[in-house]
């Protein structure tokens, strides 16, 4: 399996991001507290096989939580 990081996702707005080398889209809902983000929509994409979709689900989540912190 290949590493995730976080350089590998694009943010398309304050709730979802993706992840370029699957394509696969992480969105979550807007919660007023940062920390409460954890309920996550997976949408895998593309050429999954080379990276697990449990990894790419843990790296978006610190981006997800930065950009709620800004959003509030």
């Amino acid at each position: 399996m290949k590493q995730v990081t976080e350089d590998q996702f694009d943010i398309v707005d304050d709730v979802t991001v993706i992840h370029r080398p699957t394509r696969t889209h992480i969105s979550t809902y807007r919660y007023k507290d940062p920390s409460d983000i954890g309920d996550l929509m997976v949408r895998a994409g593309i050429d999954t096989n080379d990276f697990n979709l449990h990894d790419i689900r843990a790296a978006a989540m610190p981006i997800l939580r930065r950009l709620a912190a800004e959003r509030s």
